[in-house]
């Protein structure tokens, strides 16, 4: 994890937030800028975002969306999204309560 982080602190187009208390990291957020050919701004995609079990429902989650989308929209994003698995029905409720809307279709390819 280190390394990753490491990695990712080099590059302009990535944050990550994290939540601690007393040392404990309760919390992080990753967010990274894409930037569209077809128009002059970039999208903000959340790529990651872990609250410690214990201690989810003490806005922590919340609080870290909140810091991601200011760095958001201070780097000329037209808008925020964030991919959740079907499987995740608390998340699904977790981002509509922070704002997001449910919208669009992804269609995936893997490596084979």
């Amino acid at each position: 994890m280190e390394q990753r982080l490491d990695r990712l602190s080099l590059l302009e187009s990535e944050e990550v937030f994290v939540a601690e208390r007393v040392g404990q990291m309760l919390g992080v957020c990753s967010v990274h800028l894409i930037p569209l050919l077809h128009e002059s701004v970039n999208v903000g995609r959340i790529t990651a975002l872990v609250v410690r079990a214990n201690v989810r429902g003490q806005g922590i989650g919340r609080r870290l969306v909140q810091e991601a989308e200011s760095w958001v929209w201070s780097h000329n994003c037209l808008r925020m999204e964030v991919t959740s698995g079907d499987h995740r029905p608390d998340a699904h409720r977790f981002y509509e309560a922070c704002g997001f809307k449910y919208d669009e279709r992804r269609f995936l390819k893997r490596k084979s």
